[in-house]
């Protein structure tokens, strides 16, 4: 019998499988430097001198915001840019599509506000720089931008009259200290605009034209506020930017900061592959617009991109020449000039900029490809435009090539050569902190490891960040062990570990890094390769990893899963805080007064906990009994699958009677310490949770959906956790085709058609290549923004 009741909690694992499906990462030996990777001619070497982030001059002055330098108008603006009041539903704000933590983009195909918009939001940092905002180019001014999506409905869905009694209500000191005083505002209604639905836009043609002026000039000061801290903004150093400014200075000291395929991509972005031609300059673009055949988003509704733009700029009241620019006409030369009649802008799009393009999936103006390596491919194929005519050229099956713009040629690459460009385009992100410090370095560069993951080239830009991984295993009291991962500068050695390899230096010297633990909590089952991925990426970031082995619920003993070890875990999550603590080497280098925990299953069952929630087992019966036939598999575990046939009532009443008999107690769990600084919990169960007690978390906690997960079926688990805390946690990331193993990376070899393989295994359409470094960098930025680096 109590094999039978053990096997009734298998399904709340992250891996109850067996001790065969200990899973580690494969790592080769580092790649050799490229012996040619310094053989530029003088023209290249100009090229890429251009492309440096110390040649970006400084940010042009926008005439027409008077305030846009002022620190009083750029704190005004951060306030502001976060403020989910100034939306329609109270739960939108700039920054819900503009993440800071995603590089003020937010990975979604369309922008996703009050409603689904139909184009990809853009990051705004450098929007400085151009002339021209949105992807069209209707705006032409970075306040005038921040406007548009306030009053649409779809994005934020506000009024003007809304947004100016808010601003009154909260933030008048601020706003009268840079514009003079507010206007008074107590007799208009609370919703009006020109943009608004029926009521609104009656509502604002009854208000007198003095009215309406002077909450329109309250409204447009609110974008000038916003626009002076998104010109704050700045970009970050990249891996390429050591590596031109050494070819540019004739230094050798930091031209090994490319990896060799990298420093072939760099050749082919500059040359062969034509991608300079666009993506010139600092910023990596030239802030025009073009034609490539992007294939519409919706074939019934095409886009025509710049050439409908060009009529809305001249027409909106809030551009330069407008009566709430602080421009003079002259000062407008763009706007007088604008070009507007050219056929090329039909099915134009603007030029994005490229800096951190490898962490901003998907691509185009509305996510029309998912990948790098599809957006590549994408003008190697050259498609026929659905609407305007693109400039990429192609050659027809006989060779010959297809004239379509009289400056391109067509771009032809090899297999190899579309890798070593989505290399390059890997190396345009922010310079990781081990990166940093390595500069300090005294050893040789022929003394470091470099740590390809599953391949035999580290193209990635979490593996270059993570080039010295420190190992060390601690003895736990109940006969386990809790591994930590952490920053080290020794070499790394390969190691094996069940039938793939990893490469870290055991028991090595760790060095300082940010000063924060992460505690990883495993699920069921599980063990602690299967995040060895993520630990990278964390290393990357300066933390330290520790993965307690939780007792009785391991790859090693599955001996008491579910509550048993629900109520354990959280407490060995503490114990292993006090192990790292005492280590002699890795206590000092630490400050455990905000430490980290993830969790995913079972082990975000403990990260739940531990952001102040409370579980019992008897929610979880009661759960079951209600909906066993719903979410199976978390009531019944791998050992068995519904098929569809008569057996499936059979295994659902057996199920039940188990549940009934062994889940009844209804007492409260939970654990708080005090040192737990913020939560994420992926695909966590959560079904046995109260959730009052995780309306309002104790900690700052993130969440990961998704969507096709049949382990823990999200609107029975994470999504009952989101709806309950609402706008106090936050959903990292929703993955349309992500499943239950896709927090595991790298899977574990699953036998094909097993219950383990249908629970866990990826979906066809679930690219894990793209996906799970962005979610990695999600996570690990999270830790960054709600722990701080220790002082």
């Amino acid at each position: 019998m109590r094999r039978i009741m053990n096997s009734a909690w298998l399904l709340c694992s992250i891996m109850a499988m067996s001790a065969a499906l200990v899973v580690t990462l494969a790592h080769a030996a580092p790649p050799s430097r490229d012996s040619n990777a310094q053989g530029w001619s003088k023209e290249e070497r100009a090229v890429l001198a251009s492309l440096s982030l110390k040649r970006l001059p400084p940010v042009p002055v926008d005439p027409s915001n008077a305030v846009e330098r002022l620190p009083a108008a750029i704190e005004l603006g951060r306030r502001l840019f976060a403020d989910a009041r100034f939306s329609a539903n109270g739960a939108v704000s700039c920054a819900s599509c503009h993440d800071p933590r995603k590089q003020f983009q937010d990975g979604l195909p369309v922008g996703r506000g009050v409603g689904t918009g139909s184009r990809r939001a853009m990051p705004i940092v450098g929007a400085g720089y151009s002339s021209w905002l949105f992807w069209d180019g209707r705006k032409d001014s970075l306040w005038a931008q921040a406007l548009g999506p306030l009053e649409d409905a779809v994005e934020h869905g506000g009024t003007r009259t809304r947004y100016a009694h808010l601003l009154a209500s909260n933030y008048r000191k601020e706003y009268e200290s840079l514009f003079g005083a507010m206007p008074r505002l107590e007799n208009l209604p609370r919703d009006a605009g020109p943009q608004g639905d029926v009521a609104e836009k009656a509502a604002w043609a009854v208000m007198d034209t003095g009215q309406r002026e002077a909450v329109s000039r309250v409204f447009a000061n609110m974008g000038k506020a916003i626009a002076a801290y998104e010109k704050s903004l700045r970009h970050e150093a990249s891996l390429l930017d050591r590596y031109v400014d050494a070819v540019a200075a004739g230094s050798t000291a930091d031209r090994g900061v490319l990896q060799p395929g990298e420093v072939r991509g760099l050749r082919l972005f500059i040359g062969k592959g034509q991608c300079v031609t666009c993506h010139n300059g600092p910023l990596f673009t030239d802030q025009q617009f073009h034609n490539t055949g992007v294939p519409p988003r919706d074939l019934a509704r095409t886009d025509r991109g710049r050439a409908d733009a060009t009529t809305q700029v001249r027409g909106d009241e809030f551009n330069c020449l407008g009566p709430f620019s602080d421009a003079q006409p002259t000062q407008c030369q763009e706007l007088r000039f604008m070009v507007d009649d050219d056929p090329t802008l039909v099915g134009a799009f603007k030029t994005p900029g490229l800096r951190g393009v490898a962490q901003r999936a998907p691509y185009m103006h509305a996510g029309q490809l998912a990948t790098l390596e599809q957006l590549v491919r994408h003008y190697i194929a050259a498609p026929h435009a659905a609407v305007g005519h693109s400039e990429l050229t192609h050659r027809h099956a006989g060779g010959a090539a297809v004239p379509k713009h009289d400056e391109r040629a067509p771009i032809e690459l090899t297999d190899a050569e579309v890798t070593d460009l989505m290399s390059l385009l890997g190396a345009l992100g922010p310079e990781p902190v081990s990166a940093i410090a390595a500069q300090s370095d005294p050893r040789p560069e022929q003394g470091r490891a470099s740590l390809p993951m599953g391949s035999t080239e580290c193209n990635d830009v979490a593996c270059r960040a993570n080039k010295h991984l420190g190992y060390i295993e601690l003895p736990q009291s109940d006969g386990g062990t809790t591994t930590v991962f952490y920053p080290t500068h020794a070499a790394e050695a390969p190691v094996q570990k069940g039938p793939f390899k990893f490469s870290w230096a055991h028991d090595a010297d760790p060095m300082r890094g940010n000063g924060r633990l992460v505690v990883i909590s495993h699920g069921s089952g599980g063990s602690p390769w299967v995040h060895v991925d993520l630990a990278r990426v964390l290393i990357g970031r300066g933390f330290t990893v520790a993965i307690p082995q939780h007792a009785g619920d391991n790859y090693q003993d599955l001996a008491e899963p579910g509550p048993t070890s629900w109520a354990r875990r959280p407490v060995e999550v503490s114990q292993a805080i006090d192990r790292v603590s005492s280590h002699g080497k890795l206590g000092p280098l630490l400050r455990l007064d905000a430490v980290g925990v993830f969790g995913g299953s079972a082990g975000g069952h403990t990260a739940l906990t531990l952001a102040g929630g409370r579980w019992s087992p008897s929610r979880f019966r009661d759960h079951c009994l209600q909906n066993i036939e719903q979410d199976f598999s978390s009531c019944v575990g791998f050992t068995t699958l519904q098929q569809g046939d008569g057996l499936d009532a059979i295994k659902a009443w057996a199920a039940k009677l188990v549940i009934r008999l062994r889940f009844s107690d209804a007492t409260p769990h939970g654990h708080i310490d005090p040192r737990i600084g913020a939560a994420i919990a992926m695909v966590p169960f959560a079904a046995d949770f109260d959730p009052e007690s995780l309306r309002q978390p104790q900690v700052p906690l993130g969440l990961v959906i998704a969507d096709k997960d049949v382990n823990q079926v999200p609107r029975f688990h994470v999504e009952a956790i989101a709806a309950a805390c609402e706008l106090r946690c936050e959903v990292l990331q929703r993955l349309a085709e992500g499943g239950h193993g896709t927090m595991l990376s790298p899977m574990p070899p699953l036998q094909p058609g097993s219950v383990a393989d249908r629970l866990l295994g990826d979906l066809p359409s679930f690219d894990r290549a793209a996906t799970i470094p962005r979610l990695h960098a999600d996570v690990a930025e999270f830790f960054v923004q709600h722990l701080r680096p220790a002082r």
